[in-house]
């Protein structure tokens, strides 16, 4: 593969910090705290097993249509206030230029919204508590958690938006997958499962919520099973043991992916490539 230009190490975890649900997505947050998304970025899953560790660490924070979506159905759930405050902060992001008309993404999630909240065993299990921050422990990492809607007590759900309900091929795997494997939500279950019994006492199940980006949507809550969950579990604690975060921030690797963009880049050709390794490069 292509050379990656490298950039000096990152800090890790220092000093004192108090996490807040207004400091959870800051730099100094994720210098401080392991998550769900960072340990899939920088450990893989088996779905995917082969992450970029150098964009994870260097790549710096990425603003993509998916993720302001994901946040804009999270503020509706949250609170009538939350939703207004982040449809005011991020106005430019929600409407077209002449600030009359809402951009098509924002409109279809306005639909998958307005589909969900008719429906009442899907806005129960959308109730509780709403992005509820908690930290904990795994493997001796520090980890941080922000839960969608927590039923103290009860039950975890995180809501998901997306693209289809459908089983999709998975090339790693060799067999058609949901979008729950897919995107390795078992292991985000599995984390938020372990913090929040670390500091309750109890094991709670994990619920995803999801409604899908279809022009008429299709929704559904699903309960991750508990052997899933303790796989997932013992997936973060094994990795995470034999290769720790700090020996990762001290020399991230890249995956050299023609799909990967912090790799485009920061590519630096060294020379020409044979045939062998230009196939594999375009395949990748």
């Amino acid at each position: 593969m292509p050379d990656i230009e490298q950039k000096p190490e990152f800090t890790g975890f220092i000093g004192n910090f108090v996490l807040t649900p207004e400091n959870y997505y800051s730099d100094e947050a994720n210098k401080r705290f392991l998550s769900n998304s960072l340990f899939k970025s920088l450990y893989g899953y088996p779905a995917h097993p082969h992450p970029c560790q150098a964009a994870a660490v260097y790549g710096g924070k990425e603003t993509t249509e998916a993720l302001l979506v994901g946040s804009y159905m999270d503020a509706w759930f949250e609170s009538t206030n939350a939703f207004e405050d982040f449809c005011r902060e991020h106005e430019n992001q929600i409407y077209t230029k002449s600030g009359k008309t809402k951009y098509k993404f924002i409109i279809d999630a306005d639909n998958a919204i307005n589909r969900v909240r008719k429906d009442k065993t899907f806005m129960r299990f959308m109730g509780g508590s709403h992005q509820t921050v908690l930290t904990g422990t795994i493997a001796g990492h520090p980890f941080k958690i922000k839960m969608d809607a927590y039923h103290p007590g009860e039950m975890i759900v995180d809501l998901k938006y997306v693209k289809s309900s459908m089983p999709v091929w998975n090339e790693v795997l060799k067999q058609r997958v949901s979008f729950i494997e897919d995107y390795g939500y078992t292991i985000q279950g599995a984390i938020y499962q372990e913090v929040e019994y670390q500091n309750s006492g109890k094991k709670l199940p994990f619920y995803i919520a999801y409604v899908t980006k279809d022009a008429e949507p299709d929704f559904g809550v699903v309960q991750i099973p508990q052997e899933l969950l303790d796989e997932a579990l013992e997936f973060v604690k094994i990795n995470l043991t034999a290769k720790p975060y700090q020996s990762i921030l001290m020399a991230p690797k890249a995956c050299g992916r023609r799909s990967c963009p912090y790799c485009r880049k920061n590519k630096k050709l060294s020379g020409p490539m044979d045939w062998k390794t230009f196939t594999e490069y375009i395949a990748s």
